[in-house]
This record gives structure tokens, C-alpha cells and sequence, in this order.
């Protein structure tokens, strides 16, 4: 009793009914992670295999976009924080609200009430509006750091190595099915940091 006695009704609500959908995607974006994963390591295994220097010339490419990676992850981080606190602010005016109509009638104050409800509502969409932005970024950051890496390597291999023309394909071939799967860890990443903070509110 204490412990629900300490805690406003709107947050348990929406611990108990909003919250869970984002423990959820944790669940599934922790899984994506994982495959992605396993799928990168074999794809580096090959490439390894064919040419362990462009290899490092490649991932070398990818490591410079780095920085920019890390402050979209961190953005993301920040708006799952901000989308728990604006879940619970629209549940709990919901719930008090609700159960206090007699009294926001009685003073005339459907009109804050509305008023109140409707901003914590849009605190939720735009920061759905927000965490779309900062994943588009990073999905552009990628294709265009990918078709790069991957121009720059054939090049270099080309102008410097003695490599073949079937390994040359071949070792592109790799790359271009290893850097999507890089871009799907990120993405997994990137939708998982914002979902935790769902997930730490449940618990």
C-alpha cells in the first residue's frame, strides 16, 4: 500500500498499460542487435580472408563518421527519457482528470484541463518527430559513408595492389553486404537506447 499510496495514479497507469510496448521493442531491437551482429562477424571473417588491409582501409573510412553516430545515440538516449516523462504526463492528467470531472466542472476548468492534457499529447508526438529526424540522419549518414568507403576501397585497390579482378568483385561484393549490416546495428542500437529508459520505468 505504500508503495501505491507514494506514487501518483497517471504513473502506474502508465508503467502498467504505455510503458510495456517499449519493453517490448527493447526485447526485439536487443534481438535485431544480435543477428546483425552475427552476420557483420561473418561478412569480416570473408573479407579478412580476401584482404585483411583494405579491410582496415574500409572500417578505417566507416571509423570517421564516428562522432557523428555517437551524438545521434546519445539524442536518443535523451528523447526515450523525454518520451517517458510525456507518457506519464498525459496518463496521469488522463487519470486525474477523469476522476475529478466533478470538480474541473464544477470551476468552470475544462477549458485548462483540455488545455494541459493537449500539450502533454504534443510533448509525445514531437518527440516521436524528433527520434524519427535524429534515425533518418543516420540512415543518410550511413548510405552516403557506405557508397563512399566502398568507392574509396575498389580505388585503392586498384592503384596500389596487384589484386585481381575476381577478388577485387569479389572482396566488393562483401563489403557491400557487410556495411548494411553495420547500418542495421546502429539502427538497432539507436532504436534500443531510446527505448531503455521505457524499460527501466516498468521494472
Amino acid at each position: 500500500l505504500g508503495f501505491v499510496h507514494g506514487r501518483r495514479s497517471g504513473d502506474l497507469v502508465n508503467s502498467l498499460v504505455t510503458e510495456p510496448n517499449r519493453f517490448q521493442a527493447v526485447l526485439l531491437y536487443a534481438t535485431k542487435l544480435i543477428t546483425q551482429l552475427v552476420a557483420s562477424a561473418i561478412y569480416l571473417g570473408l573479407a579478412l580472408f580476401l584482404s585483411w588491409k583494405l579491410v582496415i582501409v574500409a572500417l578505417g573510412l566507416m571509423g570517421s563518421m564516428i562522432l557523428v553516430v555517437k551524438y545521434e545515440f546519445r539524442r536518443s538516449s535523451q528523447l526515450g527519457d523525454r518520451m517517458t516523462d510525456a507518457n506519464q504526463g498525459v496518463s496521469t492528467t488522463a487519470v486525474e482528470h477523469l476522476s475529478g470531472i466533478r470538480i474541473l466542472k464544477a470551476f468552470g476548468l475544462e477549458e485548462i484541463s483540455q488545455q494541459k492534457f493537449r500539450r502533454h499529447a504534443y510533448d509525445v508526438l514531437r518527440i516521436s518527430y524528433s527520434l524519427a529526424k535524429s534515425q533518418a540522419r543516420l540512415d543518410g549518414l550511413y548510405q552516403v559513408g557506405m557508397m563512399s568507403a566502398l568507392l574509396i576501397s575498389i580505388y585503392l585497390a586498384i592503384t596500389f595492389t596487384d589484386i585481381s579482378i575476381a577478388m577485387l568483385l569479389t572482396f566488393a561484393f562483401i563489403l557491400s553486404r557487410f556495411y548494411p549490416r553495420l547500418s542495421g546495428i546502429n539502427k538497432a542500437y539507436h532504436q534500443l537506447l531510446f527505448a531503455v529508459p521505457g524499460a527501466d520505468n516498468v521494472l
